[in-house]
Order: structure tokens, then C-alpha cells, then sequence
């Protein structure tokens, strides 16, 4: 995934998860994948507050959110480690993702304001508004 390699290569997230998590440099080259494609799918699902997460915050909520033992198990590693090294992780991600060209809403396929938008209507639609 370009995102990934994008990630590794202009932040400083291995060395964070090394020294903050406790992780291996091989634990932490399988954790960052895993940990990705699970946060890009929860992101992408929705349910979360896009306002929070593009303004730095949010991500206890997102956190809240993700499986722990399902990233843990696609990275070969134990809950017990992964959980931490999440924790130190997603805040790694969120800056990076808010840092390129689009960032979470190009991720999203759209800006925050359309999806924002989009999901204002669909709530009215179901509330039986047109």
C-alpha cells in the first residue's frame, strides 16, 4: 500500500513504536500495515467525528473503535503489546494523514465538508426529510 510506504518513510513512526511501545523493529514493520488497513477501514466506515480527527482530536474515540485483538493478529503480536503500541500509533497517523494534500478527507474520497454534507442528507432522508 502506497500509504504505508508513505508513512514509513516520512515519519519517525518505527523509532515511536520502538522506543515509546516496547516493539521490536520486526514486531513494529508488521504492526504499522496492520494497524493502517484496520484505522483507513474504520475511518472509511464512518461513525466517526470527522471534525475531531481533522482538528488533532478524536482519537480516543477512533481508538475505542478498532479491533485490538483482530490488528494484533494480523501483526503476529500478543493484545497485550499491540494495545500500547496503538495508543502511540494513531496519533503518529492522524498527523501524517493531516499533513498530506487531502489528507483524511482525499482518504475518505471527498473533503470534510461534502462528507459532511452527504451524511447531514442521508440522516434526513432516514428521518423521513427529503
Amino acid at each position: 500500500m502506497d500509504l504505508i510506504k508513505q508513512l514509513l518513510k516520512q515519519t519517525d513512526v518505527l523509532s515511536v513504536l520502538k522506543s515509546q511501545a516496547g516493539l521490536s523493529q520486526d514486531e513494529a514493520e508488521r504492526f504499522v500495515p496492520a494497524a493502517t488497513d484496520a484505522t483507513v477501514q474504520e475511518l472509511q466506515g464512518g461513525g466517526l467525528d470527522l471534525g475531531a480527527l481533522l482538528g488533532g482530536g478524536g482519537v480516543g474515540d477512533l481508538l475505542s473503535k478498532l479491533d485490538i485483538g483482530q490488528i494484533a493478529g494480523a501483526a503476529g503480536l500478543s493484545a497485550e503489546k499491540a494495545g500500547p503500541a496503538l495508543q502511540q500509533f494513531l496519533p503518529v497517523l492522524m498527523q501524517f494523514l493531516n499533513g498530506q494534500g487531502g489528507g483524511i478527507e482525499s482518504l475518505l474520497g471527498g473533503d470534510a465538508g461534502s462528507l459532511l454534507s452527504r451524511a447531514k442528507g442521508a440522516l434526513g432522508k432516514l428521518l423521513g426529510g427529503s
